[in-house]
């Protein structure tokens, strides 16, 4: 029988490092553990030594296989990092994984947009969610400033769940075709306006996909004007009328960003009603939309 007995230390050099995967055999079954992402804290900057620098945080997992479970410590100081596994076995070797900023990023955009891609009920989603606010906007709390400020963020919300349809929509179907990536690269303001040396053109060609999948998850999709040329260009579909969802997108800007009030400082009075007829005029316009797209 394995007797874990040891407390053992593995150190690496943090710069530029965000987060680690720690990854080893299960001291019990042998399956391969994987901890995920350990975030690594930011040292003592007030230190006066090297020695007084170190911050810790404490983690825990669990092995899939068997669910014997794992504790560690990390340890970042000023030039040094290492970690602490409690009651282990010290012929056991342990990988660790080092992560930029940037690979998180990278990483996170690739989950993100793979999650959009798999999603095969945008519109259910939309519908479900308007469905909520429109049970949200029944709500009374029987006090005129918390009844305000409910109705507020109701409005914030729908224009929100607008954007979140618009896109989810047009990433995953855009990336989900080779046809349509190639139309919206050559559509695009941004990628017509860019220049670069021709003896660059394999270094631009290999982040073009990076690049693009970036800019998909950048653009702001309150832009109607903007977001009905891409759908148009890309997608090859004509937007409803945007008139009135813009006017819904601009009081939703004064909610957010002037709290409630107009540019020359006259409250919005946003009711049940007001948001009854935002709501109205949002769910026909997407509606309009998905039935183009055959997302009904």
């Amino acid at each position: 029988m394995l007797t874990k007995s040891y407390t053992k230390e593995y150190h690496f050099n943090p710069t530029n490092t965000h987060h680690i995967n720690i990854i080893f055999p299960c001291l019990y079954c042998r399956h391969k553990v994987i901890s995920g992402m350990v975030f690594l804290p930011a040292p003592n900057f007030a230190a006066k030594s090297t020695e007084e620098s170190y911050n810790h945080e404490d983690y825990d997992f669990e092995c899939e296989s068997c669910k014997e479970q794992y504790y560690i410590t990390t340890y970042v100081g000023f030039d040094d990092a290492f970690i602490r596994i409690d009651d282990f076995d010290k012929k056991t070797k342990v990988q660790i994984e080092q992560s930029s900023e940037k690979d998180f990023e990278e990483e996170y955009l690739q989950n993100y947009l793979e999650e959009i891609v798999d999603n095969r009920h945008l519109f259910q989603s939309f519908q479900t969610n308007i469905k909520n606010l429109k049970k949200l906007n029944t709500v009374n709390l029987n006090d005129t400033q918390l009844n305000s400020l409910l109705k507020c963020q109701i409005y914030a919300g729908l224009i929100t769940l607008m954007e979140t349809f618009l896109s989810d929509t047009f990433i995953k179907l855009t990336l989900a075709d080779d046809e349509k990536i190639r139309k919206f690269v050559k559509s695009f303001p941004e990628f017509r306006q860019r220049k670069f040396e021709l003896n660059n053109i394999f270094e631009e060609y290999k982040s073009l996909n990076s690049l693009i999948r970036s800019t998909l998850q950048n653009i702001m999709y309150h832009n109607l004007p903007k977001v009905r040329e891409m759908y148009k260009n890309t997608l090859n579909i004509d937007f409803p009328d945007i008139g009135e969802a813009s006017k819904c997108v601009f009081i939703r800007h004064d909610i957010i960003h002037r709290n409630g009030k107009t540019k020359d400082g006259k409250l919005l009075g946003i009711t049940k009603q007001v948001v009854n007829k935002a709501i109205k005029v949002i769910e026909t316009f997407v509606s309009g939309i998905a039935g183009k797209l055959n997302l009904g």
